[in-house]
């Protein structure tokens, strides 16, 4: 073999290696796992829903994107919106009170509890980087100073804009809505108006008007 006829022989193999690297071959991107995505997803809604019951306000917190997160608080016909700021502001401002609410009447509490119940998650835009989520949720609230036991007081839906961050997943959107509920007695809902935070639950002291 001459060597003209050898570099050519060489030339022609590194383009078709070079133009297989490139062109991967006309094959199509890996299909998105939605199985690990949902999986992912509901970890972090668990989470949220555990913090909530614990009113662990870093909790609450770790699953949103910070900067640039908008809650929207529906009732009534009437919508609230919050930022991360204003969110993280009354959350920080209520934590003594609702964790001494949770504290037993003997330690000088309320005997209080909030269960969160969150639905089944319906999943749609899925991509790699993001999902919707939408589910319902009821809010059931007890105090044993007050003689309340298991009380429902709230119930709606939620739904929840997600994006993977820095390989995390984080809401980067919420909007829960809130639906009337016949409550017994004088036990009294708190307004949109005046719903802070998440707006789950009316608290303790509320509870006996």
């Amino acid at each position: 073999m001459t060597r003209r006829v050898l570099l050519l022989a060489i030339t022609a193999l590194a383009l078709v290696t070079v133009s297989g690297c490139i062109g991967g071959g006309g094959q199509a991107p890996p299909p998105i796992d939605e199985g690990a995505i949902k999986a992912a997803i509901g970890e972090v809604i668990d989470g949220f829903e555990d913090a909530v019951e614990a009113y662990d306000v870093d909790g609450m917190l770790a699953c949103l994107s910070g900067a640039g997160f908008k809650l929207t608080l529906q009732e009534g016909g009437q919508s609230y919106t919050k930022d991360f700021a204003k969110l993280e502001g009354e959350l920080r401002a209520d934590e003594e009170n609702q964790l001494n609410w949770r504290k037993p009447a003997d330690q000088g509490g309320w005997g209080y509890a909030l269960d969160l119940v969150l639905g089944t998650q319906t999943f749609s835009n899925i991509t790699a980087t993001g999902a919707i989520v939408t589910q319902t949720h009821e809010v059931y609230e007890s105090s044993s100073k007050l003689g309340i036991d298991r009380l429902k007081t709230d119930n709606g839906t939620i739904t929840w804009h997600f994006a993977k961050i820095s390989g995390e997943w984080k809401a980067t959107a919420m909007t829960i809505t809130f639906e009337s509920v016949q409550m017994e007695g004088a036990i009294a809902r708190v307004q949109a108006a005046e719903t802070r935070g998440f707006g789950f639950g009316v608290g303790a002291p509320k509870l006996g008007r």
